[in-house]
């Protein structure tokens, strides 16, 4: 039974009582009148008249939030001591050919070894353990190892860029089939997937280097590299497929063996192994200049063309692209009304993968007006404030970013809108890279979605 109707029977009941008080009746009927009027509100309406309009609080959500995407060359990153390190060459049809090489050092597995009277080298081997791989292993490889000429200085910045003085002459070349999943048998023994250089078969000057060294040059692991001072492991350009290939010159299987024989003994041999915290070590990457790159890359990234970022934008790792995201009218919130940021989602699709695995994990940064990185900041717990993820969602192809904290720092003036950065996690050690939908593509463009309450 409704209201109305309850109070209706009520008051017909009431109202022939044998009563004879007429300000009874008139009582009853000014509250069934209060009473069915208020019956009439809507019930989001029961109680505004209690608070001043001006302090009525609504909320709403939109996600046309307007964007300025483009991309741009990132900075050079720091790959001194990354793991793994990386070697190889591939073709992209859209972001080009990149090659990447590494430089290490090599300490002496056991100090002041004995060789002998009449040393003589048979053969000279590095052992690469295989760690995974980025692009076509079905193409063939053509890697070059050099000795480098100048000796890598412990605690230096080494960046990916950093020149790598070596001899003209390889000490190897081997042109291969990459097989990084391959298990490989050693004296019978099935051992992980490892890539195998000779590095004596047609330039044994480094064995007999080896051979020849002092007595001091082997008593200690410092005097050692500064007589050989290691290896440059670099791959020639590829013109179509290729792979960056990933190596753990750490594992038990990266090695550098030289075996030999003196006038008494054969089958003797002496190794060399890359240590984690005492062995100088690096990657260097060349984009060349994006020269094979798509046009819409080259004409965006190269000449400076940010309107296209609109429809595409585009992040690599290897020290290659990033890109820039600005939210150019945020700002302008704080001057219609009083608002509160509940949420703010960043997403992004991104184009299919077409071979080219995407991007696992996307890195979202602050820029200071005078363009440096600035840190996110922590909670009391240690979290951080932005509880930023960039995580693929495989599911639906594209990243998503929490950035609710920011967009109301920008809402309350409290931060300029110098932009933020995309990056791609793993720079150093990974070569992945991802095609990612512009804030005006027709199709799944990048959006903010905002959550938020107000005070008109």
């Amino acid at each position: 039974m409704s209201i109305m109707s309850f109070t209706t029977n009520c008051l017909s009941m009431l109202w022939l009582q044998p009563t004879k008080s007429l300000l009874f009746k008139g009582v009853l009927l000014l509250t069934v009148f209060l009473i069915l009027n208020s019956c009439n509100k809507d019930p989001e309406d029961i109680g505004n008249t209690l608070t001043p309009s001006q302090d009525l609080l609504y909320s709403n959500a939109t996600d046309t939030v307007a964007i300025l995407a483009h991309s741009m060359l990132s900075d050079s990153i720091l790959t001194g001591y990354a793991s793994p390190v990386l070697a190889g060459s591939y073709m992209d049809p859209v972001f080009g050919r990149t090659t990447a090489g590494f430089v290490t050092e090599y300490e002496l597995a056991s100090l002041s070894p004995a060789f002998g009277p009449g040393a003589t080298p048979d053969s000279l081997i590095l052992s690469l353990a295989y760690y995974g791989y980025y692009g076509d292993t079905n193409t063939l490889q053509t890697m070059r190892v050099f000795e480098i000429s100048d000796a890598l200085v412990a605690d230096t910045s080494y960046y990916s860029y950093s020149p790598v003085p070596h001899y003209d002459t390889p000490l190897a070349v081997k042109t291969f089939k990459p097989r990084p999943t391959d298990s490989v048998y050693v004296d019978a023994v099935k051992k992980a997937a490892f890539l195998r250089l000779n590095l004596s078969e047609i330039n044994p000057s480094l064995g007999v280097k080896i051979l020849n060294a002092s007595a001091d040059d082997l008593n200690s692991n410092d005097n050692f590299a500064k007589y050989f001072k290691g290896l440059y492991v670099t791959a020639d350009a590829q013109t179509y497929g290729g792979a960056i290939l990933y190596f753990n010159v750490l594992s038990s299987l990266s090695r550098l063996t030289l075996y030999y024989h003196n006038d008494t003994t054969d089958s003797l041999k002496v190794v060399m192994l890359a240590q984690a915290s005492t062995t100088t070590r690096f990657t260097v990457f060349d984009h060349h200049n994006y020269d094979y790159a798509s046009q819409e890359l080259r004409q965006q990234v190269i000449y400076g063309d940010t309107t296209l970022g609109q429809q595409t934008t585009y992040v690599q790792t290897m020290g290659g692209i990033s890109t820039k995201i600005r939210l150019p009218n945020i700002a302008k919130w704080k001057n219609a009304a009083k608002t509160a940021i509940n949420e703010a989602v960043l997403m992004m699709p991104c184009d299919a993968a077409n071979g080219f695995p995407q991007v696992a994990d996307l890195n979202l940064g602050r820029l200071a007006s005078d363009g440096t990185y600035l840190s996110w900041g922590n909670d009391a717990s240690g979290n951080p404030i932005y509880f930023l993820t960039g995580t693929y969602i495989s599911a639906s192809n594209e990243y998503g970013f929490r950035i609710t904290k920011h967009v109301q720092d920008l809402v309350l003036g409290r931060i300029q809108d110098n932009g933020l950065v995309l990056t791609a996690a793993g720079p150093a050690n990974k070569a992945n890279r991802v095609v990612i939908h512009g804030p005006q593509r027709a199709d799944k463009p990048m959006r903010l979605r905002v959550t938020y309450s107000y005070v008109p």
